[in-house]
């Protein structure tokens, strides 16, 4: 069968043609920052409801402190509204909050905050504003089961 239905529309098979890995619905192409340096340009603290617990990305029952790091801006954009937006890698590493209200980070070995300050040769995080990180290119299957990319840090 040559043809099928799409939306309504009749769309011949021999009309198809490849679409370049790594561009998103912005069609900003991801993949030419992968593998490059580019300085961080923020660390800031915030908060999520959503993390795993028991293997199983869920709600929590209390906000979780995280530290997020982000890159310069790589690139903007306009989203479908004519809205601009700033392309920057970003990561995302989860703070503890101790009982007496204090906030830090693990120092176990396998903690991916300490990883990444290790590799970047800092002993807190905010000694990071300002240094080289190499920016990968990161494609995953959502859970509707799109492909997305997105911008992270090698560590």
């Amino acid at each position: 069968m040559s043809q099928t239905d799409l939306n309504k529309k009749e769309v011949n098979i021999s009309d198809l043609k490849p679409i370049e890995a790594g561009k998103n619905s912005g069609g900003i192409d991801f993949e030419k920052y992968h593998m490059k340096p580019y300085a961080i340009a923020r660390v800031t603290i915030t908060e999520t409801l959503k993390g795993f617990k028991n293997n199983v990305f869920v709600e929590l029952d209390e906000p979780r402190p995280q530290l997020k790091v982000e890159s310069e801006v790589l690139e903007t954009g306009k989203d479908k509204d004519g809205k601009e937006f700033e392309v920057r890698a970003t990561e995302w590493f989860n703070l503890i909050k101790k009982d007496d209200g204090s906030i830090g980070w693990s120092m176990h070995e396998k903690a991916n905050l300490k990883k990444f300050l290790d590799g970047m040769r800092v002993t807190e995080p905010k000694e990071l504003e300002g240094k080289m990180v190499t920016i990968k290119a990161v494609t995953k299957e959502d859970s509707e089961g799109q492909k997305k990319t997105r911008l992270r840090f090698v560590y």
